[in-house]
């Protein structure tokens, strides 16, 4: 069941993954042969792969059917694959075209690498809200709230996760 997280008068909600680890395991490694330099966007060092399609279909279907609880129809617009070892991050950046976000966070290397929602005007409300995910966690939220991924500092680390923008008919 989706839990809503409240934070300056935005929200998201937060759902555990149910599915095949292993599976996604695999897809992993096979994404990595086929796309392995990736391309630099918000990653500032790790690895983002490029748009991918084809792949995760269990854990696809089961964030749509996440979506309906919200009582929204989900179309994936892109998807793609973080790696991120303990010295590497994601900048603040929003996802303009897209109306909700999601990430899936498949392997968590400590509570020290958080997601950060930041105020849409961070200029004039600098607060944040730290959400420190766990192992199959889902997120959801609105791609218009600015977001970052802090590097948790012990290079020996790693975290993967998959993120996910979707179209939305209310």
């Amino acid at each position: 069941m989706l839990e809503e997280v409240v934070f300056y008068k935005e929200s998201f909600f937060k759902e555990s993954y149910p599915g095949d680890k292993d599976s996604i395991t695999q897809q992993i490694k096979d994404i990595l042969k086929k796309d392995p330099t990736g391309r630099k966007v918000s990653n500032v060092g790790g690895y983002q792969s490029n748009f991918l399609s084809g792949y995760f279909l269990e854990l696809l279907n089961f964030i749509i059917k996440s979506f309906k609880e919200l009582k929204l129809t989900a179309t994936l617009e892109g998807m793609w694959l973080n790696i991120n070892d303990g010295e590497s991050y994601n900048v603040s950046h929003i996802h303009l075209l897209h109306q909700y976000s999601c990430v899936y966070y498949h392997k968590i290397c400590c509570n020290n690498s958080p997601i950060c929602f930041e105020h849409l005007i961070p200029t004039i409300v600098t607060d944040k809200f730290y959400y420190a995910p766990k192992e199959n966690d889902i997120i959801f939220f609105k791609g218009r709230i600015p977001h970052q991924v802090l590097a948790c500092k012990n290079k020996n680390h790693q975290r993967i996760s998959i993120a996910l923008n979707f179209s939305v008919d209310e």
